[in-house]
């Protein structure tokens, strides 16, 4: 069960990301699992290079920022260019 808890704080995070940034599209976003998979491949591409940066540990929300920027561009992509209207 202590297995299950990071994965489930991970999944949590990865629907806030994809959440918060579906606010900053324009289109509407049709379908969550452009949300989901715009969190996961942005947030791992924001942590990367937030790591790549160096980023300090005293703002961390440094790397969080980027993070956000990261999935709002893959859910705009994912919505402008994959989802049908």
């Amino acid at each position: 069960m202590t297995q299950i808890w990071p994965l489930i704080a991970i999944l949590g995070s990865w629907a806030l990301y994809g959440f918060l940034a579906s606010f900053f599209v324009r289109k509407k976003v049709k379908y969550i699992r452009f949300t989901f998979l715009a969190a996961i491949i942005g947030a791992g591409l924001g942590g990367y290079l937030a790591n790549l940066i160096g980023v300090p540990s005293n703002i961390w929300y440094l790397s969080e920022f980027i993070k956000l920027i990261l999935v709002t561009l893959c859910l705009h992509l994912l919505v402008t260019y994959v989802q049908k209207d």
